[in-house]
């Protein structure tokens, strides 16, 4: 798994397979989750991080897609 902030575009990024990204889907407004072909998830997006989520809302999302 890796984590990348992106602070011009106020967006982290957690990648969580090294799969291509077949789809994705917005979970909320600043939320998206990418999906592999045979619906894995690969990555989540998460825009305005400091707004949508705290630390503790982020350890769940990872626990919940891995």
């Amino acid at each position: 798994m890796r984590i990348t902030f992106d602070k011009e575009a106020n967006a982290l990024y957690i990648k969580i397979l090294e799969e291509n990204i077949a789809y994705s889907k917005e979970i909320t407004p600043n939320i998206i989750v990418d999906f592999s072909e045979d619906n894995k998830p690969v990555g989540i997006e998460i825009l305005n991080p400091k707004n949508e989520l705290n630390k503790e809302e982020i350890s769940k999302l990872i626990e919940a897609v891995s």
